[in-house]
């Protein structure tokens, strides 16, 4: 993929790398189920990252779940808010406590 990412797991691939302003995503990779899991404040420039990087994904998601984890998300601006909006709508199920 073609993104900032923070970590990924699945496969046995493990990627880490720091962030400079607060934001961070994580992808899990698994058989059933791809998963992002959203940390920091979504908003700006970070959301056409994550968009993109759900485009690039999404070709190989095939009948896999879509989990969008909100848990540790501490806010977002507008675009943010569509964004996550948009995928629940589009079907994928979205974690927040």
């Amino acid at each position: 993929m073609n993104c900032r990412v923070i970590g990924i797991w699945g496969a046995g691939r493990k990627r880490r790398r720091g962030p400079s302003d607060g934001f961070r995503y994580y992808i899990h990779d698994g058989a059933r189920v791809f998963r992002f899991v959203l940390i920091g404040r979504l908003a700006g420039a970070h959301v056409r990252e994550l968009e993109q990087c759900y485009r690039t994904a999404s070709s190989i998601l095939k009948e896999r779940t879509f989990v969008v984890d909100l848990n540790g998300l501490a806010g977002w601006d507008e675009e943010g808010r569509a964004l996550i909006e948009g995928w629940r709508e589009g079907g994928a199920e979205v974690l927040a406590a």
